[in-house]
């Protein structure tokens, strides 16, 4: 009895086995070796594609992408608006952008996806951010960017009566993002009986890699620009 379990166990290996020594002698082999090895160590692997030379990620340790909302775009803006004193779009207010002098937003940005992340895991906004893999500056916002967003797509954070999305952005877009400079706008959708509406507070960056306020929850999202000329992702989704 035992023999014959371990003989059909050996005969379900053999194709995958046979699959993967193929794939390691192939041109990507290196790329095959390197992600097994992370595998076997029971790392996160095959965590990003390239498409047109641009590198799309797919997953992280805490993020994936979620198909059915990467169908967004906003056009091209002056960068005239700042969340601080958007009443309307945030009825339930915008804190602490004047405190920090997140006044002002001087920046003209290009057509522009939107990609949108759900939560695998416990993380704070530093862990979230840094495991793209990339330059945060290539993850960032502009506030006006983010105000066209939530007010292009109206129903984008509420689902089910709660929700709640994250967006990296600069305080001042002429330096590079570094800590003092990086900044997360938290918006949050409050179904509050008959007068819902959303509120936009804002974070420091620098002090969450500490910090021990973790988002998680089903509904949490983490949302990131993309240039539409550099990106190919949409077909893959269609």
């Amino acid at each position: 009895m035992k023999k014959n379990m371990l003989k059909e166990a050996l005969l379900l290996l053999e194709g995958p086995f046979k699959h993967l020594i193929l794939n390691l002698r192939s041109k990507d082999g290196e790329k095959w070796f390197k992600e097994l090895k992370r595998f076997l160590r029971q790392e996160p692997c095959w965590t990003e594609i390239r498409e047109m030379g641009q590198k799309l990620v797919l997953t992280t340790e805490f993020l994936y992408l979620y198909p059915s909302l990467n169908k967004m775009d906003i056009g091209e803006l002056k960068g005239n608006r700042v969340l601080d004193g958007l009443n309307e779009t945030f009825p339930y207010g915008q804190r602490h952008y004047d405190s920090f002098g997140l006044v002002s937003c001087r920046k003209e940005t290009k057509n522009t996806e939107v990609l949108t992340y759900r939560l695998r895991g416990k993380a704070n906004v530093f862990q979230l951010f840094y495991s793209f893999g990339c330059k945060l500056d290539d993850l960032c916002f502009t506030q006006d960017q983010i105000a066209e967003v939530i007010q292009k797509y109206p129903g984008l954070i509420e689902e089910d009566g709660w929700g709640s999305g994250l967006f990296l952005f600069k305080k001042d877009e002429k330096l590079p993002a570094e800590k003092d400079n990086l900044f997360v706008t938290r918006v949050t959708y409050h179904s509050n009986g008959r007068n819902p509406g959303l509120t936009a507070i804002a974070l420091e960056f620098k002090n969450s890699s500490t910090s021990e306020d973790l988002f998680g929850r089903a509904k949490d999202m983490v949302f990131i620009p993309c240039p539409t000329k550099k990106n190919r992702l949409l077909r893959f989704l269609e």
